[in-house]
Formats: structure tokens, C-alpha cells, sequence
């Protein structure tokens, strides 16, 4: 145990050596923050119309996770550069010559993702209920443990972004080749999908990645005080309503994470550095 919390520590201070890592973590937190603040700031109420639903509970942990889950992007960035130039140094060569095992290297790695997917799990926690409690005029038990349950998702969604930045930049071992290569597969898969059965483009990798941060009702919420607007409001609902459950997608979500770090250390074990 201890052997690998100092495998972790070492890997933080790796990561902190570079820019584009502690960059790409204030960055993705500066965003963060500065949206909500800036959003719970523009109250429109027009007819019924308000965005204010958007800042209560229980409709905030859907909302400030959906808007996380985007800016997640920062982090799985920070992993590919970090990861890449490694590979550019050398660095896991030399870790391999002073007698680290290989599998000791990628489960550094997987502590890596580990760690930063707790960190910002707790950072949505923390602030989505400090907002929600300020916004809300009342705060239950339901309130809460149906936050523990959205940054549980939260923490997976995280993970699993990591692990296709993982073995992206494992199997490429460029840092520029390795970013372009995840840009181009989000939209591609999208492109891919729309030839496929609704129910078959749910098992996507990126979609699976969505479906555990799923974009909330906004319009639903917006007119929720308007009755006039009820009827368009439960068409909408409808339409973006998921066709699989959360927990089909959680298995999912594992299975592509396991997946992935299986073909990297197979990776691992067959190329040389």
C-alpha cells in the first residue's frame, strides 16, 4: 500500500512540473466558477420564464454537472499533454531502468485519474450544495443524498474521460497526435452514430459519456411557473428522455475503463520504450 502511495505522490509531482497540467486544472475551476457566478447572477423573468429553477435543488446537481462534465475536457487535455511528454522525455524509460515495473507505471497512472476524478467529484459536491442552499428556499435529506448520488456519476464520468485519454496517448505516444486524435473521434463517433438504431448509439463510448452527465431539462425548467407552456414542456421532456437507465450506463462506463487499461498494459508489455 504504501509502495503505491508513493508511486501517487511521485506522479503528482511529476504532473505539477508541468504548466499545461496546473494550468489546464485552474482553468477548468476558474470556468467553473466564474459560469455559475455569472449565471446566478442574470435573473430573466419574462412571463413565468426564469432561469432561477436552474440554481435550486434538486434541479441544480443535474445542471452544474452537465456544465462540469463539458469543462471536464480541461483535465482529460492536461492528461494526454502530460502523458505525451513523458513519452517525449523519456521519462518512462528511465522510471523502467531504475526498476519500476510496468504495470507499477500505468497503475500510477490509473491513481493519477483516480485522484483528479475525486477531486473534481468533491469539487461539484461542495460547491452545487453551498449554491443550492443559498438559492433554495428549503435544503432536505433528499437534497443531499441525491448529490452524493450525481457526483458518484460524476466521479465515473471523470474516470472514464481520463481512461480514453489514457490509452489514446499510450497507444499514440505523441502529445500533438494524441490531442488531435481525441478532437477528431468526439465528432466523429457522433457521425458514426447517426447511421445507427437509437438504441445502439447509447453503448458509444462518448455517449455513454453524456448519458452519465445528461443535459437537464433547461426549457422545462425555464417555464416550469408558466401553465401555459405545460403542454410544449412535457412534449420536450419526452423527446430528450434517455432511452437506457443510468445504471446500464454505469456498467458501461466500467466495462470501456477496464477495457482500456487492459489494452494499455498489453500495450505496454509487448512495445519497448
Amino acid at each position: 500500500m504504501r509502495r503505491w502511495l508513493t508511486l501517487l505522490e511521485i506522479e503528482w509531482l511529476k504532473a505539477k512540473s508541468f504548466y499545461a497540467f496546473s494550468i489546464s486544472i485552474a482553468a477548468q475551476l476558474f470556468v467553473f466558477l466564474a459560469i455559475i457566478f455569472v449565471g446566478s447572477n442574470i435573473d430573466l423573468n419574462i412571463q413565468g420564464v426564469s432561469a432561477h429553477p436552474f440554481f435550486e435543488f434538486p434541479h441544480i446537481w443535474t445542471s452544474f454537472a452537465w456544465l462540469l462534465s463539458w469543462i471536464s475536457l480541461f483535465t482529460a487535455f492536461a492528461m494526454l499533454v502530460i502523458v505525451g511528454a513523458e513519452f517525449g522525455e523519456r521519462t518512462y524509460h528511465f522510471q523502467l531502468a531504475n526498476g519500476l515495473k510496468r504495470f507499477e507505471l500505468l497503475g500510477a497512472k490509473v491513481l493519477l485519474a483516480i485522484s483528479l476524478s475525486l477531486f473534481w467529484a468533491l469539487v461539484l459536491f461542495v460547491v452545487t450544495l453551498l449554491f443550492g442552499a443559498y438559492y433554495s428556499n428549503t435544503v432536505s435529506l433528499n437534497d443531499v443524498y441525491h448529490g452524493v448520488e450525481v457526483s458518484l456519476f460524476f466521479f465515473l464520468h471523470t474516470f472514464f474521460l481520463l481512461a480514453i485519454a489514457l490509452i489514446i496517448s499510450f497507444l499514440i505516444r505523441n502529445t500533438a497526435l494524441s490531442v488531435l486524435a481525441f478532437v477528431v473521434l468526439m465528432p466523429l463517433e457522433v457521425v458514426i452514430r447517426t447511421f445507427l438504431p437509437d438504441f445502439v448509439r447509447f453503448f458509444f463510448p462518448f455517449r455513454a459519456l453524456q448519458n452519465l452527465a445528461p443535459m437537464p431539462d433547461f426549457f422545462g425548467l425555464a417555464v416550469m411557473n408558466n401553465p401555459e407552456l405545460a403542454a410544449l414542456k412535457s412534449t420536450v421532456a419526452e423527446v430528450f428522455a434517455p432511452i437506457v437507465s443510468i445504471w446500464i450506463t454505469v456498467v458501461v462506463a466500467v466495462l470501456y475503463s477496464l477495457f482500456s487499461i487492459i489494452i494499455i498494459f498489453f500495450s505496454l508489455r509487448k512495445r519497448s520504450f
